[in-house]
């Protein structure tokens, strides 16, 4: 394959659970153009940790805009994320 992927984990944690966080996916495509290459994302996302049932889980949502893309791809990217979360 010709691509790659990077993923910046950005987080900053508040009380009862809350975060701010970005963690944008930068990718490159080396056997496109090289205007059409790389996506490079800027954004963020809110989230919290809670629990239901005993059970730890997270839950963000977020927006993201595409400053480099290629062509004909999309400008903004919406995340939504939930994680379940296993402590031993």
């Amino acid at each position: 394959m010709n691509r790659i992927n990077a993923q910046l984990f950005l987080v900053y944690n508040f009380p009862d659970g809350w975060f701010v966080s970005s963690s944008p996916i930068i990718t490159a495509d080396w056997s496109a153009a090289s205007h059409d290459r790389w996506t490079v994302p800027f954004g963020g996302e809110i989230g919290r940790v809670f629990e239901i049932n005993g059970q730890a889980m997270s839950a963000s949502a977020g927006l993201y805009y595409n400053a480099v893309r290629p062509d004909n791809s999309a400008e903004w990217k919406a995340r939504l994320n939930l994680t379940f979360i296993f402590l031993h």
